[in-house]
């Protein structure tokens, strides 16, 4: 959230970052693309990219609501006193089985693809994996002095898509083949959203984070 005052804040270890915000909040500019970012920017640009995921959730919940609202048959009150029967529950729990499972296979297939496969150190791998808004140049000029900017490239390719491909093939065969029926699908999508909600709100700034993001990318498209 872009600040308006100067007051010092806490990062994630703790510390008070004041100097930061003062210079965010003085110029309220981010660095062009192909500039050089600095340690302010990134720190502006993470904000706003959150803030724009957490609004992000507006989106299916105005679908949810446009739809009972569109429908002939559906109304607030039927929906919600029919919400928590056992075939949505049991569908719904399902779908974080299947997430679940889907999480544990991309992970261990970024963890083969950097480590084994291009051969990328446990620590670096640990690096990567974990929060990178505030990043200095340093971390990126450590990764490319052992591993060429190429090669960081095709691995953020060739797991990115991966992961693309694999979640929305797997989400789709859910809405289609798991569940048929549009009111049941209206169902589960209601109990869903508070609960992945839930699951990004409480994991973004710990160590479970590393896994539940894990589609993000190591550049990020700060680097050139």
């Amino acid at each position: 959230m872009l600040r308006t005052s100067t007051p010092s804040h806490k990062n994630h270890n703790g510390h008070h970052s004041s100097s930061v915000n003062k210079k965010t909040d003085q110029t309220h500019k981010i660095s062009k693309p192909g500039e050089k970012m600095s340690l302010a920017d990134r720190e502006v640009r993470f904000e706003i990219t959150r803030k724009q995921g957490f609004i992000s959730f507006i989106i299916p919940t105005a679908i949810i609501i446009l739809m009972i609202i569109n429908s002939e048959i559906l109304s607030f009150g039927k929906i919600w006193s029919e919400i928590f029967n056992d075939q949505a529950i049991r569908k719904t729990v399902q779908y974080f089985a299947i997430w679940f499972v889907v999480e544990v296979f991309l992970n261990t297939f970024k963890f083969i693809l950097c480590v084994p496969f291009y051969g990328m150190s446990l620590d670096h791998y640990k690096l990567i994996i974990g929060p990178r808004h505030n990043w200095t140049d340093q971390e990126y000029k450590e990764l490319k002095k052992y591993h060429s900017g190429r090669k960081l490239k095709i691995i953020d390719a060739i797991y990115r898509r991966a992961g693309h491909i694999l979640v929305n093939f797997w989400r789709i065969y859910y809405y289609t083949v798991l569940v048929q029926d549009t009111y049941l699908r209206l169902q589960v999508a209601i109990l869903q959203l508070p609960v992945i909600f839930t699951i990004k709100k409480c994991t973004e700034f710990n160590v479970i984070g590393n896994f539940v993001f894990q589609g993000c990318r190591i550049r990020d498209g700060q680097y050139t």
